[in-house]
């Protein structure tokens, strides 16, 4: 792999940044020039260059942001995002507004993608935000009596936080895994809860489910516990996951490499079907990524899936279109044997 060496130059009293990434492998050295656009790394905003990246290729996202007319007395953040998104339909665009609007003044600090994905999601308007919106509810069991549930509230969040298990004899984390265990009842541990139907405290089981699955899913992948682990070892990220009834489809992946005090971040896209193209600052290039296996990584951190609806009411759908047509071929043949019956009898 060749290494390549950026350095940032800051203020004289500063000195000079270096930073180093390796390039991976999947990258398609023999392409042309990339049709899409970079932004500018102010100092150290690759954290959210590779995130706008995912929000300008999310159509639903950057449409909905694009038809909001933009009031110079009363600027919105959707109104920067819109500036933001023409700079870069016409070419490498800045984000020095956008990192003033965050309140990120500090240019040379660098900050964690996942953070500030949630903060512009909190930015925006609704209607723009929605389509990441996912709603988590939980219900705890009783171990006295499986009857005895309860089932609280949903929650409403940005991303979904799935913990990586580090398997014993592997060298690999599988993240459909990770995602089946968080699903999974799991024992509350700590104090015992209240039981009401019970009257009194007893042991408990909790398990999560999604109670509106968005149109975009988030996975953040909390690699902190294993650090020294999930520099080792390779994620398997798969293309296509299922919940419940709902499938999902990869089409984003924002990396991080290095380590918890730093490192660097990009932004792998599929766009054009099934081209994938790696957004790295300024520098686009697309990339050799298969969907006939899962993709292998050390650098993920957080997975978009697109949500192709639910399972449930595609069979009810279709099997309502084939009672129907099931119904006017029934019909059909009644009519046809009246019409037959009648010919007889005036015969």
């Amino acid at each position: 792999m060749a290494i390549i060496l950026e350095w940032d130059v800051q203020e004289a009293h500063m000195g000079v940044i270096v930073r180093s990434f390796e390039r991976p492998g999947d990258v398609n050295m023999s392409s042309q020039k990339c049709k899409y656009n970079g932004l500018r790394n102010q100092g150290a905003t690759c954290y959210l260059n590779s995130v706008l990246q995912v929000l300008f290729m999310t159509e639903e996202f950057r449409t909905t942001i694009e038809s909001h007319e933009i009031c110079e007395e009363t600027e919105t953040f959707d109104g920067e995002l819109k500036k933001l998104f023409h700079d870069l339909e016409n070419g490498n665009a800045n984000t020095k507004t956008i990192l003033l609007k965050l309140g990120s003044e500090n240019a040379y600090k660098q900050r964690d993608a996942a953070e500030y994905f949630v903060k512009i999601l909190n930015m925006v308007s609704e209607d723009a935000s929605k389509i990441f919106k996912l709603q988590l509810s939980y219900t705890t069991t009783c171990s006295d009596s499986e009857l005895h549930k309860t089932t609280y509230e949903p929650d409403s969040f940005w991303t979904l936080p799935i913990s990586l298990n580090v398997p014993s004899e592997s060298d690999k984390i599988c993240v459909k895994n990770s995602i089946d265990e968080f699903f999974k009842p799991s024992q509350l541990g700590g104090e015992m809860l209240y039981c009401d139907k019970c009257k009194r405290k007893s042991k408990a089981t909790m398990v999560f489910e999604i109670v509106n699955h968005p149109k975009i899913l988030t996975v953040q992948l909390e690699r902190s516990e294993f650090i020294e682990s999930t520099t080792r070892l390779q994620i398997e990220i798969p293309h296509y996951l299922q919940i419940k009834t709902f499938d999902y489809e990869l089409f984003a992946i924002v990396d991080h490499i290095g380590d918890l005090t730093g490192g660097h971040y990009t932004a792998r896209i599929k766009l054009n079907k099934d081209q994938w193209y790696r957004f790295n600052d300024t520098i686009v290039e697309p990339v050799d990524i298969t969907t006939k296996s899962p993709i292998t990584t050390r650098s993920a951190y957080l997975l978009m899936y697109k949500n192709f609806g639910d399972k449930k009411t595609e069979e009810y759908t279709e099997n309502n279109m084939n009672n129907e047509i099931n119904k006017d071929e029934n019909r059909h043949k009644q009519d046809k044997r009246k019409e037959v019956q009648k010919r007889k009898e005036t015969e």
